[in-house]
């Protein structure tokens, strides 16, 4: 199991689900946890109309 986690960890969660799109395997990346907790992400919001 290691060498399929170690094959794995190389790869973005992204290209992972390109992958599955790609194959038409539907399913989801379980598990998946930020490389770092240190960060925060927003974004400024503005509408239109």
């Amino acid at each position: 199991m290691n060498s399929i986690k170690q094959a794995w960890s190389g790869l973005s969660t992204s290209n992972i689900s390109d992958a599955l799109d790609r194959y038409e395997i539907s399913g989801q990346c379980l598990g998946i946890k930020p490389l770092s907790n240190s960060f925060k992400l927003f974004a400024r919001h503005s509408q239109f109309g």
